[in-house]
């Protein structure tokens, strides 16, 4: 949080600040500006003084110079709000300055017969007109440039707060722009996996009435699972890898494939909150439409998860199905992981890579994600030391 006088200044109502407190602050920081210039003001009396020969004592020339600048103090924030009321647009430019130019000599009387009565207390010189008149004359010049000043400062706050929030609101608008994409990205391929898995249940009921009901039965379980969790972003592990062993035995009675959905998770991974798994299902569909014969040799479909410290690896491994480096650049266009990558660094606020792999010593095709690990208990999330904060996740 930036606690700058300009923070200060121009978030008098921000929600979680008491109406007390934001006075307290605003009344501290127009005291501290006021105080500093009367101590340069001070500075300047007691260097002239000197110079002359004259003694004189800092203590009591500061106080002076605080008691005749005490009218700026409560000023400041009328004049704020009349810059902000009244500005020097064209269409009421004589306006503004008529209205200007009446408090400003308001507070310039105000602080003239203030002066005289502070140079009575201090120095004991009577009170008369004249000296009135001839102090305002005389510092005409310097109230005009500080009231100047003050408007300038009040537009200067002004143009730094709407600067401030502008990108703030471009921040949050980019964010939700990524977190919608990310949205659009995992649910993409739901139209054509809902066609293909209906038209596959119809052609079963005419020959495997059995098998076509269990198709129904997962198909219908898998959707339910898919609306419910919409706008989700995190999901138990165990849930996301319920949906994935859905997922696969749909994909071996659409295709008769004879894949084996295993987990291979750690005790410390098995209530893990991790990222809705529903992406998966574009890897597995390009797989099906432009890989299936290698599809058909795989057997094994391991769900793998392991947490070290503050870590955990998501890892899904195809075992027998191995693609070159084209047909993994292409699957990565496909299945548009550029856009997961984005979603991913804005659910966590850093960098966390979907990969994929053709990975000989582990026997087969490789999905891989390295995230924070966050454990789920009944009450909250409780992230593993130095994890990242999670944007708006939910179960």
């Amino acid at each position: 949080m930036n606690h700058t006088p300009a923070y200060y200044i121009t978030n008098w109502k921000s929600p979680g600040r008491t109406s007390f407190r934001q006075h307290l602050i605003e009344a501290f920081v127009i005291i501290g500006i006021w105080g500093i210039i009367a101590v340069f003001y001070s500075l300047i009396t007691t260097i002239t003084m000197v110079s002359r020969g004259e003694h004189i004592k800092w203590i009591e020339e500061y106080g002076f110079e605080l008691l005749c600048i005490w009218p700026w103090m409560i000023a400041t924030p009328i004049i704020f709000k009349v810059a902000q009321r009244y500005r020097f647009r064209r269409q009421e430019l004589f306006k503004s300055i008529l209205v200007h130019l009446s408090l400003a000599m308001l507070i310039f009387t105000v602080h003239s017969v203030n002066q005289s009565l502070a140079v009575h207390w201090f120095f004991n010189e009577p009170i008369m007109n004249g000296y009135i008149i001839n102090d305002f004359i005389f510092f005409f010049n310097t109230r005009f440039a500080l009231y100047a000043g003050v408007v300038l400062l009040a537009y200067l706050l002004e143009f730094y707060k709407k600067n401030h929030d502008s990108r703030l609101d471009e921040a949050e608008i980019k964010r939700q722009l990524s977190q919608a994409k990310f949205d659009a990205i995992k649910h993409r391929i739901q139209p054509l996996f809902v066609l293909r898995t209906l038209d596959a249940i119809e052609e079963r009921m005419e020959h495997d009435t059995e098998r076509a009901d269990k198709m129904i039965a997962d198909f219908s379980e898998l959707l339910r699972i898919m609306l419910d969790q919409r706008g989700v972003r995190l999901i138990l592990l165990e849930d996301d890898f319920h949906v994935i062993n859905l997922y696969v035995q749909l994909l071996n009675n659409r295709f008769d494939l004879q894949m084996d959905c295993i987990t291979d998770v750690d005790g410390k991974s098995a209530q893990a909150a991790i990222p809705y798994g529903l992406y998966l299902v574009s890897v597995f569909e390009f797989l099906a439409k432009n890989h299936l014969e290698q599809l058909r040799n795989v057997k094994k479909v391991y769900y793998q998860a392991s947490a070290a410290g503050s870590k955990m690896e998501l890892k899904v491994l195809l075992t027998g199905l191995h693609l070159d480096k084209d047909e993994i650049r292409q699957l990565s266009r496909e299945a548009n992981f550029e856009e997961l990558n984005m979603g991913f660094q804005t659910l966590y606020n850093t960098d966390y890579l979907f990969e994929v792999r053709s990975d000989e010593e582990e026997g087969g095709f490789v999905i891989d994600l390295m995230i924070p690990f966050i454990n789920y208990t009944n009450t909250s999330f409780e992230q593993g030391e130095n994890a990242p904060a999670i944007n708006e996740a939910r179960l």
